[in-house]
C-alpha cells in the first residue's frame, strides 16, 4: 500500500499522521465548536504536513473531518493529504 502512496500518488512523507477516529453515528456540533475543531485540524495539518487518516465514510466525525477539508480556506499551494480507509462491506454496502 505504500508503495502505491509514494509512487503511483506521489505523495510525501508525512511528518505526522493525524488519525481521526469515532463512531459512525451523526451527531450535530454547536458553530463555535465546529470552527474550532476546522480551524484547529486544518492548521495542524497543514503546519506539520501531516496526513489526516479516517475511517472513508460520510458519517459521524469522518463526515465533519471532510467538510473541514472543504469548508476551512486554506491557500492552493498549502495541501492537506486526507485517506479515507473503509472496509469492502461500508463501501458495497454489503454485509457479506
Amino acid at each position: 500500500m505504500m508503495s502505491v502512496l509514494f509512487n503511483c500518488w506521489n505523495l510525501e512523507k508525512p511528518n505526522l499522521v493525524i488519525s481521526v477516529t469515532g463512531g459512525a453515528k451523526n451527531f450535530l456540533m454547536k458553530p463555535r465548536l465546529k470552527d474550532v475543531f476546522r480551524k484547529g485540524l486544518v492548521k495542524a495539518a497543514i503546519s506539520t504536513k501531516a496526513w489526516i487518516c479516517t475511517g472513508g465514510t460520510n458519517m459521524g466525525v469522518m463526515k465533519h473531518v471532510g467538510e473541514a477539508i472543504k469548508k476551512y480556506p486554506f491557500s492552493p499551494d498549502e495541501k492537506i493529504v486526507v485517506l479515507g480507509i473503509a472496509n469492502w462491506c461500508t463501501i458495497n454496502k454489503n454485509s457479506s
